[in-house]
């Protein structure tokens, strides 16, 4: 594991990207520091997830470069996931799968040694061990197929699964999602104390339940809207616009 004080830095310079001729992100610029919790914020189709996929190298820009730790890293997973894990929303991972816990998190050990040897010095059975009980999913969990979890169980599952990889920089995709409020608490809570070594960028649509938590707060809409303080962001951003993304959302 690094040590609390090494410093990691992902830069976006001048980013855009399209689909099929639809902007998905437009001319983001950002420099985004940890150990730390840095969370994004925005309504759905505000390029979250692509901004998520265009760090962790699955995504080309159409312009503009991506950097970690000063390496350009620009829509190329092979040099990007020498830093970062990424996991997906919990609604893309094949929750029917027959894989239990256990395998999930030792099949991502794998692949990674696999793809990286020279970063492991470690038994996978250890590792898979410590990462399992790090996310608090008790031994008699451990067998357990995905089906068969909570939602945040699973969640828990895939954090331990992005862990397990001693990436610097772990890019999770919506990980309060699809989980009761008490779960909210108790992930937030992981999440805090994982975020003491790494940096861990989020997205989110509602940023009160890790807002204690977070170092860096930034509001997306294909554009960066607004980058700060969380609480200073939150009171720059109109209630209005705010209440109107979550309605639109919620349909409440």
């Amino acid at each position: 594991m690094h040590g609390m004080s090494e410093v990691h830095v992902v830069e976006l310079r001048g980013v855009h990207v399209s689909y099929n001729g639809v902007r998905a992100l437009e001319a983001v610029d950002l420099e985004l520091s940890g150990p730390g919790i840095v969370q994004v914020i925005g309504p759905n189709g505000a390029g979250k997830s692509t901004l998520l996929k265009v760090v962790a190298g699955f995504i080309k820009p159409v312009r503009g470069s991506v950097y970690i730790n000063g390496v350009d890293v620009t829509g190329r997973y092979d040099v990007a996931g020498r830093f970062v894990a990424y996991m997906p929303q919990s609604n893309e991972p094949p929750r029917e799968s027959p894989l239990t816990v256990w395998e999930l998190v030792e099949t991502s050990a794998l692949a990674r040694r696999a793809r990286w040897p020279r970063l492991w010095a470690r038994s996978v059975r250890g590792v898979v061990e410590s990462c399992l009980s790090m996310v608090g999913l008790p031994r008699s969990s451990w067998s357990l197929r995905l089906s068969e979890l909570s939602g945040g169980m699973f969640q828990r599952a895939l954090i331990a699964s992005v862990l397990v990889t001693g990436a610097p920089v772990l890019l999770l995709d919506e990980p309060l999602a699809s989980v009761d409020p008490e779960g909210r608490v108790s992930l937030s809570k992981l999440l805090a104390g994982l975020a003491s070594d790494k940096l861990i960028i989020v997205t989110s649509h509602d940023p009160h339940p890790l807002l204690d938590y977070t170092r860096l707060l930034v509001a997306l809409n294909k554009r960066v809207v607004a980058v700060g303080e969380p609480h200073d962001v939150l009171s720059r951003l109109s209630p209005a616009a705010l209440y109107h993304q979550w309605v639109a959302e919620h349909g409440h």
